[in-house]
């Protein structure tokens, strides 16, 4: 009588949760380079090419859109090193008018591109706005009556 190759049902289990745990990893490492990559666009780049509908050089507008980022003409997945994206980076040309990124930053960018550019799963929106002190509110409310009619100001 032969005997035959058994697979124990513990070592099946043990070899599944392994995978799991591998996948687990690896997405967890890609989330947390599209943060780290996120955070980075939202200090260095929002303030020029975050706001939709303007259109600054080049027109991009959605820095922090990373799907409509990656299907861009900016980046190119396959050769990450030739991404216009990155070029723009590397050879000190953006941030314009400001602190080129350093060396490390670059590098980030150049990994996140590598990766296929993940998105963060939990990405938090551009930092809020300052808010109006009490006098830009008082000076907002004076320019808004003056405009009303003389006849509406002891209404409002």
């Amino acid at each position: 009588m032969k005997k035959q190759n058994q697979i124990s049902v513990p070592a099946i289990f043990w070899f599944t949760l392994s995978l799991a745990i591998g996948t687990f990893h690896l997405a967890s490492a890609q989330e947390d380079l599209g943060l780290r990559v996120h955070q980075l666009f939202e200090q260095r780049c929002y303030k020029c090419h975050g706001q939709p509908g303007e259109r600054v050089g080049g027109g991009l507008d959605y820095i922090l859109d990373f799907d409509r980022l990656r299907t861009s003409p900016l980046v190119d997945l396959a050769n990450a090193e030739k991404s216009v994206l990155y070029d723009l980076v590397s050879t000190d040309y953006m941030p314009l008018r400001d602190t080129p990124l350093s060396a490390p930053e670059k590098d980030l960018i150049l990994t996140w591109l590598k990766a296929g550019a993940p998105s963060p799963s939990l990405a938090p929106g551009p930092a809020a706005p300052d808010f109006l002190n009490d006098d830009q509110v008082q000076n907002l409310v004076d320019e808004d009556l003056h405009l009303q009619p003389s006849s509406h100001r002891g209404l409002l």
